[in-house]
């Protein structure tokens, strides 16, 4: 046991004062203020972002294509789809002229 006694002499534990409850309390309330100023701009940016979504203009396809081309896949393989698609589009070309 003695050795123990010896060891914890050799540290010099400073002592901790309890801060005081003011001081807390202001830090407190600065780290509240933070939030709620970030959340409110969050907030205003996400808005901000939904309105200019809504205010672009829809890209539209070409007019002609879409009826040629509208329906459900009906099988096949994708290159078997690209042809059917391709002469459709022919078609549709030599209709027009």
């Amino acid at each position: 046991m003695a050795p123990f006694l010896l060891l914890v002499g050799v540290y010099d534990v400073p002592e901790v004062s309890a801060p005081s409850p003011a001081a807390d309390g202001e830090a407190d309330e600065r780290l509240a203020e933070e939030f709620r100023r970030q959340f409110l701009d969050d907030v205003a940016r996400r808005r901000q972002q939904q309105q200019q979504r809504k205010k672009k203009p829809t890209q539209a396809a070409k007019p002609g294509s879409e009826d040629v081309l509208r329906g459900p896949k009906l099988g096949g393989s994708r290159n078997q789809r690209a042809a059917v698609r391709d002469i459709l589009l022919k078609k549709e070309k030599e209709a027009k002229k």
